[in-house]
């Protein structure tokens, strides 16, 4: 009976560890199941972040591929650069050591331009008294042609005066010499007056186309003939001579003539 009990205890305590058991391995396997999701939720987190980082990685990448060209260029334009500063430093020196001789040169003509400018200063002082002298003689000179314009514009006027005193000289002047008049005023017959006589020019110059106008008027001055003798040319210093009968009509109390040409 008592090995029955023990048995029967013993059972009990069996099963009672059985479900014990049971209930752990229910609670870990639950707890395994919770571990293991949330273990997979943080792997897909970690493998999206991985994923990230693959991408960020690869953009460095490509900026860093980037950055080495920009580093290539740089580095040649760098290289380009030192050489023209090499050239140019080459050239200033060169330029340098070309001032460095000029400035010796100068230094030494120093003197010689020194004594130079003391001559030109000198020279300088010389010329100007002279020039002073120059335009004085020039202003004494310009007062003479002044005054000698004045006398050749006086001398000038005397010449055009004489001048035209000379063209007046030797321009045609007419004279009448000798001139007759014989009145024929018979009872029966026509009337008429005998005109004779000569012109002289006086002149140098030839006198064109000579003409003796005449009038004739009676005793009321009223006009009862006219007539005019033709001479033609009378050169300079000479004698055309002529004679002309001029009828009319009634009495004949008074006359008029003048000599013209062109």
């Amino acid at each position: 009976m008592i090995r029955d009990l023990k048995m029967s205890e013993k059972k009990v305590v069996g099963r009672n560890v059985a479900i014990a058991l049971g209930i752990i391995c229910v609670v870990l396997a639950v707890g395994l199941v919770g571990a293991i999701a949330n273990y997979t939720s943080i792997i897909s987190g970690k493998d999206n972040a991985i994923a990230s980082l693959n991408s960020q990685i690869t953009e460095k990448d490509s900026e860093i591929t980037s950055l080495n060209l920009q580093i290539g260029n740089l580095t040649s334009q760098n290289s380009q650069l030192r050489m023209w500063l090499e050239g140019n430093i080459t050239l200033l020196n060169s330029q340098k050591l070309e001032n460095e001789k000029l400035s010796l040169w100068l230094e030494g003509n120093e003197t010689l331009l020194t004594q130079t400018q003391t001559w030109l200063q000198g020279n300088i002082t010389y010329y100007e008294s002279q020039i002073a002298t120059l335009n004085s003689q020039i202003d004494s000179l310009n007062s003479q042609i002044a005054t000698k314009d004045s006398q050749i514009s006086a001398l000038k006027s005397q010449i055009n005066s004489l001048q035209s005193e000379l063209d007046s000289l030797k321009a045609a002047q007419l004279h009448e010499v000798n001139f007759n008049w014989e009145w024929n005023e018979p009872w029966i017959g026509s009337h008429y007056v005998h005109v004779s006589g000569a012109v002289f020019n006086s002149g140098t110059y030839t006198a064109r186309n000579v003409r003796i106008n005449i009038w004739l008027y009676d005793s009321n001055l009223t006009l009862i003939r006219s007539d005019t003798i033709n001479l033609g040319d009378i050169s300079g210093k000479t004698y055309t001579n002529f004679a002309i009968d001029i009828y009319y009509s009634g009495h004949c109390a008074f006359y008029s003539y003048e000599i013209t040409h062109d």
